[in-house]
């Protein structure tokens, strides 16, 4: 009978541990939505309540790091908009504009606030295209499926 007792407490525990997890995994104050700059903008005094999550073109001549490099301030652009983003943190490998042709594509993370500018509290990067073939190339193949290794065929 006693073990009875502790089975129906633990699978108790465990339920009610569940149950919370899913519903504080629904709390809309710790949502991120996914929107374009144009989008967020237009959303007015509505947009400075929530977290939000911003996919843009970074414009390599306005990155301006601060003294200490742990604050960033640059411009990120989409195809209509343009917004100034401040960061306050350690930047990715590759946020660094001589790695791209052109802008960097970046996904932030963060809010908007009523001055305009976009506080990032997380920064992804797009890998550079010189990881992509070029055009009209082929992409090799090496590894023992391949029959080669050195690179030079």
């Amino acid at each position: 009978m006693q073990r009875k007792v502790r089975v129906y407490i633990a699978l108790a525990v465990i339920v009610t541990a569940m149950a919370f997890l899913m519903i504080s995994g629904f709390n809309t104050e710790t949502m991120v939505y996914s929107v374009t700059i144009s989008e967020l903008k237009a959303k007015g005094d509505d947009a400075y309540a929530k977290g939000y999550r911003v996919n843009g073109f970074v414009d390599p001549n306005t990155i301006q790091k601060s003294a200490d490099m742990l604050t960033v301030n640059f411009v990120v652009k989409d195809e209509a908009e343009n917004m100034p983003v401040e960061y306050n943190g350690i930047l990715p490998d590759t946020f660094k504009p001589s790695t791209f042709d052109g802008d960097i594509e970046v996904l932030l993370e963060g809010k908007f606030r009523q001055d305009g500018t976009f506080m990032a509290t997380n920064i992804m990067t797009k890998c550079a295209s010189k990881y992509d073939p070029a055009e009209g190339g082929e992409t090799k193949t090496y590894g023992p499926m391949s029959g080669s290794m050195s690179g030079t065929d």
